[in-house]
């Protein structure tokens, strides 16, 4: 291969990655025209991974037979009994939770992300996160939100936005998390559970980068919340410009 055909083929691909990134982290719409190196790519419509694989998924497994082998105060463990489309059989073994789901909140105040720093037994760590908490009987997700970020940071919320939600470990937990992004805060403070008050770290929303070389922020959950928020705000902020043109 010549070098002038090596240096082509590395562009070509570099590009590509470029493409691709803005694709996905970027508010850019179908048909909008963006220059890599002076070269000119219009963003065409692409074809969602969920369009794309529905037709391809395998039929759901036949549940023949659950049965609970373990319990404790706050958990269940369920074996589960399969048949697999193909006739396989096999015994997987899941955490079975309550069916209400939890929410985890970014609350957003004067520029600041505000941060919980609260103990995990799991870690045996003071661990830095975003308010999160199970929703109680007869709330809804929105109002467990607001609930949970006067109990934890002692402020309210005007403005709660829901971004997503997550299942923590599929394979094994059917519990999901409502992702909240929570603005236009007020001082608010509820009574909670926490056995020690929980202490409130304001990080700029500018360095949110460096919350992820925090060694104390490595909940997968809040992480995904903060990239989850990042998008959210990149979308609202391309909105406003869109707007305002």
């Amino acid at each position: 291969m010549s070098l002038f055909s090596l240096c082509f083929e590395s562009l070509s691909a570099y590009i590509i990655t470029i493409y691709r990134c803005v694709r996905r982290f970027l508010p850019i719409k179908t048909g909008h025209i963006i220059f890599v190196f002076g070269i000119r790519l219009k963003l065409a419509k692409t074809t969602s991974f969920d369009e794309a694989s529905m037709t391809q998924r395998h039929k759901k497994p036949e549940i023949l037979h659950t049965e609970i082998v373990a319990k404790s105060r706050l958990f269940q463990i369920e074996q589960v009994h399969l048949k697999f489309s193909n006739g396989v059989e096999r015994q997987y073994e899941r955490m079975k939770g309550g069916s209400r789901g939890a929410v985890m909140i970014v609350p957003i105040h004067q520029g600041n992300l505000l941060l919980a720093s609260e103990y995990a037994a799991g870690t045996d760590n003071y661990e830095l996160g975003f308010p999160k908490g199970l929703i109680d009987p007869g709330e809804t997700a929105v109002e467990a939100a607001n609930r949970e970020l006067q109990e934890e940071i002692g402020f309210g919320s005007y403005q709660l936005t829901h971004l997503k939600e997550l299942s923590l470990a599929p394979g094994y937990f059917s519990s999901k998390m409502h992702i909240f992004v929570a603005e236009k805060l007020y001082p608010s403070r509820l009574e909670g559970d926490e056995p020690e008050p929980i202490d409130v770290i304001p990080w700029p929303l500018s360095d949110w980068q460096l919350l992820l070389d925090n060694v104390d922020f490595s909940e997968s959950r809040s992480v995904s919340a903060l990239f989850l928020t990042q998008q959210y705000l990149n979308i609202s902020m391309h909105n406003l410009t869109d707007e305002n043109s």
